[in-house]
């Protein structure tokens, strides 16, 4: 085995270390740009349920403050 075959062994053994590595990388990084949107779709989500509760509450809040209001006139 002369000098050059070496060097071309080497050069290629690199080559492929570089080649698994990027694909390792990318899939890496597919996978974390996934979960990202997920948790983004997700905090949207719960975001749209707490707007959703924080209305109906407000709503039952006025419908008990009217109730109050109306059995305290009754009893007057």
């Amino acid at each position: 085995m002369d000098f050059s075959e070496l060097i071309i062994g080497f050069i290629a053994f690199c080559g492929g270390c570089i080649t698994v590595y990027l694909t390792a990388y990318s899939k890496e990084k597919g996978k974390n740009k996934a979960l990202k949107e997920d948790l983004i779709e997700t905090e949207n989500e719960k975001k749209r349920i707490q707007a959703k509760f924080d209305t109906e509450l407000e709503s039952i809040k006025k419908q008990h403050a009217l109730d109050i209001k109306t059995r305290i006139q009754v009893h007057r």
